[in-house]
């Protein structure tokens, strides 16, 4: 049940989509308040939040991701050929 895209994809995004909100919010109302109603101002907030978190997600997220998992792999390999050459001597 929890595979299926959309839980996977707020799942994806939550992060930077807590990180924005707020203040896509409040700059949105402060350019907008009194043009449109709060209804209005709180669909568009979340419609621009949700484009900014995938944003966020695939622009900074995921290439950070990537590159902390080789490190992690990285220090693994380095970690393990330290042990070996401990053993050995």
């Amino acid at each position: 049940m929890l595979q299926t895209s959309i839980p996977v994809f707020i799942g994806n995004v939550s992060f930077s989509l807590y990180l924005y909100h707020g203040i896509i919010y409040k700059e949105l109302e402060h350019a907008l308040a009194r043009r449109l109603s709060e209804t209005v101002l709180a669909v568009i907030s979340v419609a621009v939040s949700i484009a900014a978190a995938y944003l966020g997600w695939v622009l900074i997220e995921k290439p950070f991701m990537s590159i902390g998992k080789n490190v992690t792999a990285r220090l693994t390999r380095f970690h393990q050929q330290l042990k070996q050459k401990q053993l050995h001597t």
